[in-house]
């Protein structure tokens, strides 16, 4: 289904939070008010939680939508799904049905069934569907792949990524689902490697792709799950890709006391690429340069999406599923490969934070740890500089096409 004019008709799925975010990007941002996009409506299931957004839209014509289903049987070409992970393959599909192309939030499921299935229903329906990884969208990060096939740092040896990202107990509480294995039946793996800090996992698997708008794909998984906080997965983790274009290393963390953006650092035979938030660092024989990186790739993302939808060719890459599935395979191959282990209570320090009644569970020097492992491309264990570690599990995802559940300790 295509409108017959030249913009793309959209519908959102939820009222609040990142959902909200998407809306005003649609409605205010100069790139996108065209006429390459018109909002038709907003699906949410208790909109009464939302009297301001609703009147908002309302009075610019928008409708608002107590029913998934009424609002596909709408003339709408597209549908943006900012929903929790657990419906990312449930309303995917049932839009595909519909012959709705879909822009679907991070990850893009909590299993890799779930994935398939969803390319499967994608393949049927033949209408667009991409991932949220807004990192891939931004057009330098397509220009920086094209140095590293120009050898700007020649072969890549190997990429590590780190960062820490302080959460308190009230980011754990602020759904249902956080830090949680499933929910309502769904696998959703809440963890900082499948939600928090997912894009640059996905982003190190598109650096390492061989091809301009190519992708590594993992072979096998090697993994250390951590947890300090009272939640069912992990907090902190150090996984190792063995992919085929090279290793890949990522150390990340909720459960520290200092913040620590993240970083992914692609080593080359002469050279290096960093690549952060807000910018993108080459050093080589030739010296060093630094390009800064777009503020908001949001647009772009939306950009590409509407682009696809036209049947026009995107100007940045596209967060397929394929590429998705990579990080979802890794994500479900960790848990496989070996269980949660809980950090020594009588070792992590809490404080209370600001809002007053949350508070943050850290581990001590667990920021110098990982800023050592990655330099050193080791795993939290292999290090040998932290006691409270424990060895890890490794598993082959050669051919892996089923999430068998995380590893019992």
């Amino acid at each position: 289904m295509m409108s017959t004019d030249t913009s793309v008709s959209l519908g959102i799925v939820g009222l609040g939070g990142y959902a909200a975010s998407i809306t005003d990007m649609v409605l205010r941002h100069p790139e996108l008010a065209q006429g390459t996009c018109r909002l038709h409506g907003v699906f949410d299931p208790n909109p009464a939680r939302h009297p301001q957004r609703v009147a908002l839209l309302r009075g610019r014509g928008i409708r608002i939508f107590e029913d998934y289903d009424a609002l596909l049987n709408e003339p709408i070409d597209a549908l943006c799904l900012p929903v929790p992970i657990d419906l990312h393959r449930a309303y995917t599909e049932r839009a595909l049905q519909a012959g709705k192309a879909v822009l679907c939030e991070k990850p893009a499921a909590g299993s890799v069934d779930d994935v398939d299935a969803m390319i499967a229903a994608r393949d049927q329906a033949r209408r667009p569907v991409i991932i949220g990884f807004q990192d891939v969208y931004d057009p330098l990060i397509l220009e920086a792949k094209h140095w590293l096939a120009g050898s700007e740092i020649g072969r890549i040896v190997h990429a590590t990524f780190r960062a820490c990202w302080p959460r308190d107990t009230g980011y754990f509480s602020r759904n249902d689902w956080a830090g949680k294995l499933k929910h309502r039946g769904a696998w959703v793996m809440d963890s900082p490697a499948a939600n928090a800090l997912s894009h640059f996992i996905h982003l190190a698997f598109f650096m390492l792709g061989e091809q301009p708008l190519g992708f590594a794909r993992p072979r096998r998984v090697e993994a250390e799950l951590y947890r300090a906080n009272a939640i069912e997965n992990y907090d902190t983790c150090g996984i190792r890709v063995e992919t085929d274009r090279g290793p890949a290393l990522f150390c990340m963390t909720h459960a520290c006391a200092t913040n620590v953006d993240p970083i992914l650092v692609l080593r080359g035979e002469h050279g290096m690429m960093e690549i952060t938030f807000a910018q993108i660092i080459v050093r080589n024989r030739g010296g060093t340069r630094t390009i800064p990186r777009v503020e908001q790739p949001h647009p772009h993302m939306l950009q590409t999406f509407f682009d696809l939808v036209r049947g026009r060719r995107p100007t940045t890459a596209v967060g397929t599923l394929e590429m998705a599935r990579t990080h979802v395979v890794t994500v479900n191959a960790a848990s496989e490969a070996t269980p949660v282990h809980d950090v020594p209570r009588e070792i992590i320090e809490t404080t209370q934070t600001r809002e007053g009644a949350a508070r943050l569970h850290s581990i001590p020097g667990v920021e110098t740890l990982l800023r050592e492992c990655a330099h050193d491309n080791q795993l939290p264990h292999e290090s040998a500089k932290a006691q409270w570690t424990r060895p890890g599990g490794s598993i082959d995802v050669t051919n892996y096409t089923h999430f068998a559940g995380p590893k019992q300790g």
